[in-house]
Formats: structure tokens, sequence, C-alpha cells
């Protein structure tokens, strides 16, 4: 399902909220959801959110190299005393 809304609210400190939801990946399963949050940060921090509304889904090729990122990242933490 492709949408795109755009909405602005204004609080009653005079300040606005604009919100903008757009055509970006979408999980198909059941257990992929926090790889694409990583994907999302990683691709909104590096190319801007103009990246994600370019990409049309995420290859299995790269959630598997966000998983290889992410244990070579908490690896770093765990200490094995021997």
């Amino acid at each position: 399902m492709d949408f795109k809304l755009e909405h602005q609210n204004t609080h009653n400190n005079g300040q606005s909220t604009y919100i903008k939801a757009w055509n970006a990946p979408r999980q198909t399963g059941n257990t992929e959801c926090g790889y694409f949050v990583i994907s999302y940060m990683r691709d909104i921090v590096v190319g801007g959110v103009g990246k994600l509304e370019s990409k049309k889904n995420y290859t299995k090729e790269d959630l598997e190299r966000v998983r290889e990122e992410w244990v070579t990242y908490v690896q770093t933490f765990i200490h094995c005393d021997d």
C-alpha cells in the first residue's frame, strides 16, 4: 500500500509540527522490523530522507548486511573472562 500524507498541526504554544509520510521500503515479513528500523536510520543519516523516498525496498542482501554489522558492533561489548 503506497500513500502520501502531509499534515501540519499548530500547538497551543504557537509551535507547528509537520508530519510527512511517503513511499518508503515496507517490511514484508514478521521478524525483520528491527533491521528495517536500523536500515531507515542509516539511510536517513547517510543520505537524507530523500534516499528513503527513492528506494523501493530492502533486498535480502541489504538486511543480511545490517545483521552482520549489528553482530560485529554488539561483539565489541561482549567480554569473556577466561
